[in-house]
């Protein structure tokens, strides 16, 4: 029934509602005002017709295939939804460095798409405007070709892999400026890569200045995460589990929160 519906619904979108037994009792109501709150509606639990319209505006990540989790709502007491509406972040898919022993391997190039759409998932979520790069087939995704309006923040995902199978850890790499955009992409790695360490409790390699090929004219803050080894026997077990890649994902969502936060 059209209870059910909406706790499968909240459920998806990582606000708990419980049990889904169609009874529209005080968890239910909780999750419907968390999720009101988020969306920048007035918090009254009522699943009226501007919260109707918030959950279609969503539908595109309700009915994606990667399962997701939300961030905490309650982890501090600014809005998210303030921080991000609006804010046009490139999430690249796809991304090319030159960094030692980053080979393109078949799975590695999936699991860093992957893990590019589910950040972008949660951006969209909070009003940000996202701009994938790279090959994607999923409808209403916006595309950037180097040719829209200037982005404010570039993210991308890659796995980190080497010959010698006992490398483990994560690191996050800033764009090599030598300017002030370069400070920039520095603490928008550290703010990531500290929320990195913390979630997954990963060997800490650090931050690291990198030549990246952006796919944007815009001299921008860029960084590209690499949260794990692939070839790495423990790390890649972890990277097969969705709930793990989620994590990963909130953690860099978060990183990027604490980044916008502080300037």
């Amino acid at each position: 029934d059209d209870v059910k519906e909406l706790q499968l619904s909240l459920n998806a979108l990582g606000f708990n509602t419980g049990k889904v037994d169609g009874i529209y009792g005080e968890t239910t109501e909780r999750a419907v005002r968390e999720f009101q709150r988020n969306s920048g509606l007035a918090s009254d639990g009522i699943f009226g017709p501007s919260t109707l319209a918030a959950m279609r505006n969503l539908q595109h990540l309700l009915t994606d295939k990667v399962s997701r989790v939300f961030p905490d709502p309650h982890r501090d007491q600014q809005s998210a939804i303030s921080i991000f509406k609006n804010r046009k972040i490139a999430v690249d898919l796809n991304m090319q460095v030159e960094t030692r022993g980053s080979g393109a391997l078949a799975q590695e190039m999936e699991v860093g798409r992957d893990l590019g759409m589910r950040l972008g998932n949660l951006l969209e979520l909070l009003g940000a405007d996202v701009f994938y790069l790279g090959r994607i087939n999923s409808r209403n995704r916006r595309v950037l070709n180097g040719l829209e309006d200037a982005v404010e923040l570039y993210i991308g995902f890659r796995l980190s892999s080497d010959p010698n199978t006992n490398l483990c850890g994560s690191r996050v790499f800033y764009q090599r400026l030598y300017n002030e955009v370069e400070r920039d992409s520095q603490a928008l790695a550290r703010a990531i890569q500290e929320e990195i360490i913390r979630s997954l409790g990963s060997q800490d390699l650090g931050i690291k200045p990198c030549d990246f090929k952006l796919k944007i004219k815009s001299i921008i803050p860029a960084t590209l995460v690499m949260p794990l080894f692939i070839t790495n026997p423990k790390e890649k077990a972890l990277l097969d589990q969705e709930i793990f890649r989620q994590k990963i994902a909130v953690a860099a969502f978060d990183g990027i929160k604490n980044y916008l936060q502080a300037l």
